[in-house]
């Protein structure tokens, strides 16, 4: 967009704020079914989305051992207010352990998503943030729930990418009571750097 046409969006959603209606071309009225460069229907659409406020959930990203699970122990209690349902952490380890019987196994992940997409699925419906732990690491496992996940309700997902330094993650996986292989860690750390389909972009 240029600079006109930025800070002409710019008054368009300040007017909106305001309750106001001005077209989208900002020189008039809208008349109902007048349309312009910037349909009206933008206006329509803010209108609605007003009406409804978004869940916000998070998707953690970072290869193993970059901090996800301490981050995530320590954004759940923030996230709700007294007297509302906690925030839901939905660790693919977790669920790796109840699948398999131990989560270092790492078995089929079709049967570990649909058991994830289930949950998040669950806890929109009925409100609840939720806060998914796992590596993300690639753009097609985090465009399977921002993007292609069918949900109740509309969510506002904030991804929080942990650039952890691999050194550090190689020695805090050393710490770990279950570590992961180190090849794993590199994979992982190799795919979140890549400059077309990292996080950065995706």
């Amino acid at each position: 967009f240029s600079a006109r046409r930025g800070v002409e969006r710019a008054l368009l959603l300040q007017e909106w704020a305001k309750g106001g209606r001005r077209c989208c071309c900002m020189q008039r009225q809208c008349s109902g079914g007048w349309r312009c460069s910037f349909s009206c229907e933008i206006v329509e659409a803010l209108d609605a989305s007003a009406a409804m406020a978004l869940l916000r959930c998070h998707l953690l990203i970072g290869q193993p051992a970059s901090g996800k699970t301490t981050l995530a122990q320590v954004l759940a209690p923030l996230l709700t207010g007294p007297g509302e349902p906690p925030a839901l952490v939905l660790s693919t380890d977790v669920i790796r352990a109840e699948v398999f019987g131990d989560a270092a196994v790492q078995g089929p992940w079709v049967d570990i998503q649909q058991r994830l997409h289930q949950r998040i699925q669950e806890a929109v419906a009925a409100g609840i943030p939720v806060i998914v732990d796992a590596t993300h690491a690639r753009r097609p496992w985090r465009l399977a729930i921002t993007q292609a996940l069918p949900l109740q309700a509309p969510v506002e997902w904030i991804g929080w990418w942990l650039y952890t330094d691999l050194p550090t993650s190689l020695e805090w996986n050393s710490r770990r009571q279950r570590a992961v292989p180190v090849p794993v860690i590199q994979e992982m750390a190799a795919a979140l750097a890549d400059p077309h389909f990292g996080p950065c972009r995706a």
